[in-house]
């Protein structure tokens, strides 16, 4: 199916194509950033639970369960909350990726375009890209115009409706007897 045809078919026939394709070249150069910062979360964590107790996070489930109080757990709470709203996002982005891959025409490479550009760690310029490919610069730059807005169907089309939606059970974490439900905004 063409992108004209994916548009078509998910009624998105009114939205701008520059400014969309600009609004997930902005989501997807945010992935380096915020798996970068998921990282350093964790990592802070675990620090916090290690210096209150000589204990790492994947260690300490019970003693939360058991409401320590040499924890700080606002500051606990706060930074989970965070990172869980992050690695839905994350998520959904891979799921997206997954099923561009799998897309049928040109799928594969359109994948390995925005994963080069956009999801490993190392950066790359556009020509190691279209090096590592083995496809001219001109032809990099049209595919990766397509790939980007193949990338936002696959994540408005299928990814964000799709999702199976039990990690959104966990966002109702609660810490002692508050009645707060947190929720996530989509």
């Amino acid at each position: 199916m063409s992108f004209n045809g994916m548009i078509k078919e998910y009624k998105l026939e009114n939205i701008d194509k520059k400014k969309l394709r600009n609004d997930i070249k902005l989501l997807l150069s945010l992935y380096r950033k915020v798996d970068f910062h998921i990282q350093d979360h964790i990592e802070n964590l675990d620090n916090i639970f290690y210096e209150t107790k000589r204990k790492h996070l994947d260690d300490i489930v019970l003693s939360i369960l058991e409401i320590d109080k040499d924890i700080n757990i606002e500051k606990v709470e706060s930074q989970l909350l965070n990172t869980q709203q992050s690695i839905f996002l994350l998520k959904l982005m891979d799921d997206a990726l997954s099923r561009l891959s799998a897309y049928p025409n040109k799928g594969e490479i359109y994948a390995d375009i925005i994963t080069y550009k956009y999801f490993e760690k190392k950066i790359r310029s556009n020509e190691e890209i279209s090096e590592l490919l083995l496809i001219s610069r001109s032809t990099y730059y049209r595919y990766m115009n397509k790939a980007i807005l193949k990338f936002g169907v696959m994540l408005f089309g299928y990814s964000v409706f799709d999702r199976n939606y039990e990690d959104l059970s966990n966002c109702k974490l609660k810490v002692a007897e508050d009645k707060i439900d947190y929720k996530i905004e989509l």
